[in-house]
């Protein structure tokens, strides 16, 4: 599958589709589209001379919606690629979930400091700490059993989930 194919099939034709299975080649050239598209988006820092407040949170804003628009497709060409292995898709589901918990952490977290609700330090009691701590590291072990998965060739002929994408 070529590059633009696999974008289109994922942006287009698989949206939101979680069942199936995915090759190796639609699912790291679709990866390979969405770490380049958040790449160009989120180096229009580096790129501009002075920035402003207004124009900071503008594009904020903008890569927070492109964000969440690849959400779904992501996951789902995630979940067919383990389908494709013969996997559940549980371990993509809590690396997401871990994942849009820090990323949601983040956000909230600056927001609260530019506008001066708060300290920094207000913000990380050590419960709040313990608990990301903790997603953090879950959502690791699951991301990384998850991308050695994705690495693998998936199983030959039919499966539990759905007929081979290579046939």
């Amino acid at each position: 599958m070529t590059f633009g194919k696999a974008v289109s099939t994922v942006l287009l034709r698989k949206y939101c589709c979680f069942s199936g299975r995915a090759s190796r080649s639609e699912f790291w050239w679709f990866q390979l589209f969405a770490i380049l598209l958040m790449l160009a988006l989120g180096s229009w820092e580096i790129l501009c001379d002075v920035v402003t407040m207004d124009m900071y949170w503008a594009m904020t804003g903008v890569l927070f919606l492109i964000h969440y628009a690849l959400l779904l497709p992501s996951a789902g060409v995630w979940i067919r690629r383990l389908h494709d292995r013969g996997k559940s898709g549980v371990s993509c589901a809590v690396t997401i979930g871990c994942g849009e918990i820090l990323f949601l952490w983040h956000y909230a977290n600056e927001i609260a400091i530019y506008s001066r609700l708060f300290s920094r330090y207000s913000l990380y009691g050590s419960s709040i700490r313990v608990f990301l701590l903790i997603v953090s590291l879950l959502g690791c072990v699951a991301g990384l059993y998850s991308l050695w998965q994705s690495l693998f060739k998936g199983t030959d002929g039919p499966n539990a989930y759905g007929p081979d994408p290579l046939a």
